[in-house]
């Protein structure tokens, strides 16, 4: 690059980064300084803007989500020899305890106990012992089981083995792996999953390993069903709904925990399969609940559940993400053939292993990771206690995670004292409306409480705030307008068969203009009160909707605009009651006049024809 003042008689380029300025021979020196501190100044912006980017470029690497390794394990009783050798030669080629390689394990029947015991950091060599030393007695047949009444064996041998192998441990001691076991009730004919991740609701962490590992493994004929300590449901074998977890585990990551499926990563791994199948002329020679029938629909649904579950976790997570370790047997090798299983599997699973372990240790690296959490420099976090902001809640599902004593809305609103306020579309609130009422009932007729509710639905009468509405909740708007009139009349209904004392201090209203969203006001004018504000994006559904708290601890004002904004709503709508609703609800049709007599003309003269039934019809929803 020329400098300023070079004296020659050609052009004079000035130049900084990518900018270029040609000055012709003989521009007055004083211009010439001007443009270039003009660019110099530009040049300083440009290395300000390429830093901003090289700032951000650094931070979406580091606070991009990173990966999340999953560790699925399929039912197949004894078999899971193959699964525990399997990780025992993977662990002695990586020279690494493959729990420190993983975050989320899910296992179903043999596949649980291996899981369990990889969630729990108990040595895989162990299981592979377990197996070798404790089958026999494990697969010890009840004396003349094949012609009485009950399954093949006894769970008492195993359940004392279990105990022993987890060394008393609980699902909750699993404090750096997530750890899902799957299983089925028997009285209820429903899935169940036992586990240590708080988003999954239902689970119990305090349960044992040992009973989560009996309940996922009461495979139907081979063992009795399990009753666990405290519980009046009995369980078996996960198998008759999950027999391969592996797209459980995907759905579970993604839906329940956030996981964004690109950073999944899945080792799946089987018990061996002997793909035969059975030929129609077979099948009908079977006899009806023979032991080989039986074992022929176990092992149809148990095939066809694996091969769906595999086939759809591979299309779900990127190309190359997924690896299946399993083993073609050269004959088929019942889960309770204990001799087979023994002799065969543990060379196959080593096989597999010196194969798979250099894909393995590329696929699950040594590595934390930190899925999601990592908080960017932008988060500007002195804005949450000046809004006041006390929760936010992702989904309907963190309600029972993150706010276990009211979980749901009825405990919710259990939770007032002076006062509630509810503003809502319809009451779809997620459960049985009976629920709330109850709630409402109760508080409402304490002798002596000066208990106040107040609660506002959309005008069903509207037809523009049903037809703006409906589509939003994936509804037609007279489906919508229904639902409303449905839970005002059965409001009203409930004010009518409180105490007379109680009548006055409920308030049905409904308002006339879209709110921000469904909003409890709890206590809300007391310095302990809060305000929930819950919505949904478009089609969502209700158990997506999210939420937010805020109290009156922030120094915005953002709590009393909330406030004042819906009490505002409610104080601008149409109070409700049994009157209005006979009139707009249960009106009847308007009836066409009758066809009038010719008469002369009455040009002149005012008409007497004054009908409101021919009159235009009005906006109001019938």
């Amino acid at each position: 690059m020329r400098t300023v003042g070079a004296s020659d008689s050609n052009p004079l380029p000035i130049s900084s980064g990518s900018a270029r300025l040609e000055l012709v021979n003989g521009a007055d020196e004083s211009i010439r300084e001007l443009i270039v501190i003009h660019f110099r100044q530009a040049a300083r912006k440009q290395k300000l803007v390429f830093g901003e980017m090289r700032s951000f470029r650094r931070c979406r690497d580091e606070c991009m989500p990173r990966l999340y390794r999953i560790l699925s394990l399929a039912g197949g009783g004894v078999r899971g020899i193959f699964q525990a050798t399997f990780l025992a030669s993977l662990e002695k080629q990586l020279k690494d305890e493959f729990a420190n390689r993983v975050d989320l394990v899910v296992g179903t029947s043999t596949g649980a106990l291996v899981g369990l015991a990889v969630a729990l950091k108990i040595p895989v060599s162990d299981i592979v012992g377990f197996y070798r030393t404790e089958a026999q007695a494990v697969f010890a047949g009840r004396l003349f089981s094949d012609v009485r009444k009950g399954p093949h064996y006894d769970q008492a041998a195993l359940k004392k083995l279990l105990e022993r192998v987890y060394q008393g441990k609980k699902l909750r001691d699993a404090r750096s792996t997530s750890v899902v076991v799957t299983s089925a009730a028997l009285d209820r004919y429903q899935h169940r999953l036992f586990s240590n991740i708080p988003a999954l609701s239902g689970t119990d962490p305090e349960i044992s390993a040992a009973e989560a590992a009996l309940a996922s493994a009461a495979a139907p004929t081979y063992f009795a069903p399990v009753m666990l300590a405290d519980q009046e449901l009995s369980y078996v074998d996960g198998g008759v709904w999950a027999n391969s977890p592996s797209l459980l585990a995907v759905l579970i990551a993604h839906y329940h925990l956030g996981v964004p499926l690109d950073t999944i990563r899945v080792l799946s791994i089987g018990t061996g399969y002997y793909p035969t199948g059975i030929s129609p002329a077979a099948y009908k020679q079977l006899r009806p609940m023979s032991p080989g029938s039986i074992r022929t629909l176990l092992e149809l649904m148990w095939g066809c559940q694996a091969s769906f579950s595999e086939s759809y976790t591979e299309l779900l997570v990127p190309k190359g993400h997924y690896i299946r370790a399993d083993t073609h047997l050269q004959r088929d090798i019942a889960l309770d053939d204990v001799d087979g299983s023994l002799s065969v599997l543990p060379a196959l699973a080593e096989q597999e292993a010196h194969s798979l372990a250099g894909r393995i240790g590329q696929l699950f690296p040594a590595q934390p990771t930190d899925v999601g959490h990592r908080t960017p420099p932008w988060l500007v976090t002195d804005l949450i206690p000046a809004a006041g902001l006390t929760a936010f809640y992702p989904s309907r599902d963190y309600y029972a995670t993150h706010r276990r004593e009211a979980s749901s809305i009825d405990r919710y609103v259990a939770t007032a004292q002076k006062s509630m306020i509810m503003v809502s579309i319809n009451l779809t609130t997620g459960v049985t409306m009976d629920g709330v009422l109850e709630t409402l009932r109760q508080k409402l007729e304490i002798p002596g409480s000066d208990f106040t509710v107040g609660i506002s639905l959309l005008n069903p009468f509207k037809k523009h705030l049903m037809q703006s509405l409906a589509p939003t909740l994936s509804l037609d708007p007279h489906e919508l307008a229904k639902s409303i009139k449905e839970a005002l009349e059965r409001l009203v209904k409930l004010k009518a068969s409180l105490p007379e004392h109680a009548r006055p201090r409920l308030s049905i209203r409904a308002h006339n203009t879209i709110p921000l969203g469904s909003a409890i006001l709890i206590d809300h004018r007391e310095p302990m009160g809060r305000i929930q504000i819950e919505s949904k994006v478009y089609k969502a559904p209700f158990r997506q909707s999210f939420a937010f708290e805020v109290a009156p601890t922030g120094s915005s004002g953002f709590y009393g605009v909330l406030a004042k904004g819906y009490e505002d709503l409610t104080a601008d709508g149409i109070e409700v009651t049994a009157a209005l609703l006979q009139r707009r609800v249960h009106k009847p049709k308007p009836t066409l006049p009758q066809k009038l007599p010719a008469k002369r003309s009455t040009v002149g003269r005012s008409s007497k024809l004054n009908d409101s039934s021919i009159l235009p019809a009005s906006e109001e929803a019938s």
